[in-house]
């Protein structure tokens, strides 16, 4: 207290409670907004604010709890696909068409799809396929599996068509036996003689059931040939197929399985006997 206050003279007042700023309150100028108790609840995903729906319903399905580990998501897909993109090109654009067939693996010529040629293949038809594959865009794995599946369908219907051959043949046979009968081993037999005698080869019977019309007018001509050589001096006309001693031993062993010329030998037929002894003559003339 000083000697003025204390004698009743003016002094300087003591500044007043009342002077402090109503802003320093901590009780009575907090905005009630900001307490936790005012702040709504919301069910909003971190996405909320996304407008396209199709993204948003991607984002959705891929339940990603927050932004970086979508944004992680999209940059490890980049990376797998790649940087570089090839757009599929338009029907009436070739060039863009060859950028992208060689971005899917097609190689830069027929040659390089390493395809080896088959055993009993024809290189020319290898060769166009290759290039067809090629012009089609094919990758290197597509045409090797496309190749291959050619391959075993060709050797399957080949080995179908061998099975069905035989099978002919052998029906064939049985009807030939069925009209021949019990002659069947004597015919038989003269259809090889007629082989030796005229030379005909396997390959050229072989040639002539494919279809070879030039083989059979040869066989014919031969055999015509054959027959002018073989015309008797008496009386022009065309001697028996034994005119030799293997044709004569061959006829003679035909006859034996022919129970027809057996018969008749055997019942004294003069024909029957002068043909086994002329070919007697000619097989054993030593």
């Amino acid at each position: 207290m000083s000697t003025a206050a204390l004698l009743g003279g003016e002094a300087t007042p003591a500044p007043a409670a009342t002077e402090t700023p109503a802003a320093t309150s901590t009780t009575t100028e907090t905005p009630a907004a900001t307490t936790p108790e005012a702040t709504p609840a919301s069910n909003e995903p971190w996405y909320g604010t996304v407008e396209n729906q199709e993204l948003k319903g991607w984002l959705d399905n891929k339940g990603f709890k927050d932004l970086p580990t979508a944004l992680e998501s999209a940059y490890n897909m980049e990376k797998l696909i790649g940087k570089e993109k090839v757009p599929v090109p338009k029907d009436d654009d070739p060039e863009s068409w060859n950028k992208f067939w060689e971005a899917a693996g097609r190689p830069k010529s027929p040659e390089d799809y390493g395809i080896e040629l088959p055993e009993g293949g024809d290189p020319e038809f290898l060769n166009s396929a290759t290039t067809k594959l090629h012009e089609l865009g094919l990758n290197t794995q597509q045409a090797r599996a496309l190749v291959e599946w050619n391959n075993e369908q060709a050797a399957a219907i080949a080995e179908a068509r061998e099975a069905q051959m035989v099978e002919t043949h052998q029906k064939e046979v049985e009807s030939l036996k069925k009209e021949w009968g019990h002659n069947f081993k004597a015919q038989e037999a003269k259809a090889d003689l007629a082989m030796e005698r005229f030379n005909i080869s396997d390959d050229t019977i072989s040639k002539i059931t494919s279809g070879s019309k030039v083989e059979l007018v040869k066989l014919l001509s031969s055999i015509g040939d054959r027959m002018q050589q073989d015309t008797k001096q008496d009386g022009g006309t065309p001697t028996d197929f034994a005119t030799t001693k293997a044709g004569a031993i061959q006829q003679i062993n035909a006859l034996k399985a022919d129970k027809d010329f057996v018969t008749k030998y055997t019942s004294g037929d003069t024909m029957a006997v002068k043909k086994w002894n002329d070919l007697h003559k000619v097989a054993y003339s030593e």
